[in-house]
């Protein structure tokens, strides 16, 4: 209320239209108060929010890990240099046996006769040349 009456006694009191018309103007005779607040308006502060973050208590709990299968874990042999005889390749005779046509039996060699002459000297039936190295002489191989 008090504002007001100043208001009112500061402006004087006039019609809504005359107070347009000297907005337009911009208020160039009349000086602008300060008023002081009939109080002072307290703002409260924002009160500090504390955010509880739920902590995780981790309780010891005691967890039996099954053992594995017992591995037998080979101990390391010692390495013992063995002496390994070398091959070394020589001629063997390896008897075989030759497939034979027909049996023969000594005793029939002995008794046989053979159906035809059985020349035991060097006898050629047919003249032999001898080449001599001269072409065109005798038996020539090669028909020069």
């Amino acid at each position: 209320m008090i504002v007001l009456c100043l208001a009112v006694v500061v402006l004087g009191y006039t019609d809504a239209d005359d107070v347009y018309q000297r907005s337009k103007r911009g208020f160039r005779d009349i000086k602008t108060i300060s008023v002081p607040k009939p109080y002072p308006v307290y703002i409260p502060k924002p009160y500090p929010v504390i955010k509880q973050v739920p902590i995780k208590v981790q309780v010891p709990v005691k967890i039996t890990v099954p053992k594995p299968y017992p591995v037998h874990i080979p101990k390391p042999t010692v390495q013992v240099p063995v002496k390994v005889p070398i091959h070394v390749p020589y001629a063997v005779k390896v008897p075989y046996a030759v497939a034979k046509p027909y049996p023969i039996e000594i005793e029939n060699l002995k008794v046989a006769k053979e159906s035809y002459p059985v020349v035991t000297e060097n006898k050629v039936p047919y003249p032999v040349i001898i080449d001599s190295g001269h072409h065109g002489y005798g038996g020539d191989v090669h028909g020069w």
